[in-house]
C-alpha cells in the first residue's frame, strides 16, 4: 500500500494523530516499527502465516512494533494516536 504522505516529521514527545483511509479494493492496516526495525516487523508478521494471522491482524506480538491500527476494510477508517517517541529516528510504517 502507497501511503500519502511517504514520510513526516513530528516532534518528541509530543501527540500524534495519524488517520488512515483504505480507499483501496483489500483489507489494510498501519504499523509504526522501531528505527531499523521494518524487516524484522515484515518477518514476523509473515510468520503468523495462516496460524490466526487474519485473527491478530496480522500483527506480531514484537517489541519491534510500537503502534498499529486495526485491518481496515475497504473504505473504512480509523485514527492512530500515541505520543512520539522521546529518542529521534526514522521510525517506519507499512501496512
Amino acid at each position: 500500500m502507497a501511503y500519502d504522505p511517504k514520510q513526516f516529521t513530528v516532534t518528541a514527545g509530543r501527540p500524534v494523530v495519524i488517520d488512515l483511509i483504505n480507499p483501496d479494493t483489500m483489507e489494510h492496516n498501519l504499523v509504526v516499527a522501531a528505527p531499523g526495525k521494518l524487516a524484522d516487523v515484515g518477518i514476523d508478521a509473515a510468520m503468523l502465516g495462516d496460524a490466526g494471522g487474519p485473527n491478530r491482524d496480522f500483527i506480531p506480538d514484537s517489541p519491534n512494533v510500537l503502534h498499529y491500527t486495526q485491518m481496515l476494510q475497504p473504505g473504512e477508517t480509523a485514527s492512530l494516536q500515541f505520543i512520539a517517541p522521546a529518542d529521534p529516528g526514522d521510525y517506519p510504517f507499512v501496512c
